[in-house]
């Protein structure tokens, strides 16, 4: 396995695990809460998490979609 090889299957494995996090926030079976200040007030912070995780996870696919031997994109490279 190369390095390449390698790097990809970490994306790729990261990019699922980010994938199985979103999926309880979207289906507000979890709720990230968090406070403003050191003894501020306690505030739902889940639309944040979704928001951050979606663009994490646009750009993971943004990086495989570059990479032709990816299963990201649905393509094998062509034979020459």
């Amino acid at each position: 396995m190369t390095f390449k090889d390698d790097n990809r299957s970490r994306l790729e494995e990261e990019l699922t695990q980010f994938r199985r996090d979103l999926e309880p926030l979207e289906n507000q079976a979890m709720l990230i809460r968090g406070r403003h200040g050191h003894f501020g007030e306690w505030v739902d912070m889940t639309q944040h998490w979704i928001e951050h995780l979606k663009k994490v996870i646009a750009t993971y696919e943004a990086i495989l979609a570059r990479d032709p031997k990816s299963p990201a994109t649905g393509q094998r490279p062509q034979s020459e």
